[in-house]
């Protein structure tokens, strides 16, 4: 396993286009930019092939429709609230997750190659049982 986390979804592995289940390493929230604009920065163990991955939600002026509702779904995924994220982020670790991870190329970003990213949070499914024959 990685012993350290990517510092961005920039520095991800390029993964195979599909779920992974994983589980939240940390919630940290940080600035960017010279006009110090809030960010998140999500990190995420993926169990199935013991590496980790970032992801950033970014808040540009404080606001943003698509980061607000991505956290949205983030929270409701692992059973927690929005406010918990400034007030209790420590109550994140150790959450089971599923992520719908996707390529991002360089045509879709500032960076000179491919990384791995988070498309989709998803709730986990306990005792999801195969009923295949």
């Amino acid at each position: 396993m990685l012993s350290f986390a990517p510092s961005g979804p920039w520095d991800n592995p390029v993964l195979d286009e599909r779920k992974y289940d994983a589980t939240v390493v940390e919630v940290v929230e940080s600035t960017y930019g010279d006009e110090e604009h809030s960010m998140l920065k999500l990190v995420f163990h993926l169990t199935d092939l013991d590496e980790k991955l970032v992801t950033h939600l970014y808040f540009p002026n404080g606001i943003s429709i698509q980061a607000e509702r991505r956290l949205w779904h983030f929270c409701r995924c692992v059973g927690l609230d929005k406010r918990d994220v400034l007030t209790k982020p420590e109550l994140f670790a150790e959450r089971k997750l599923c992520l719908d991870v996707h390529t991002v190329t360089p045509d879709q970003s500032n960076q000179d190659h491919p990384y791995s990213d988070v498309k989709v949070f998803l709730t986990v499914i306990a005792n999801e049982v195969d009923v295949s024959p």
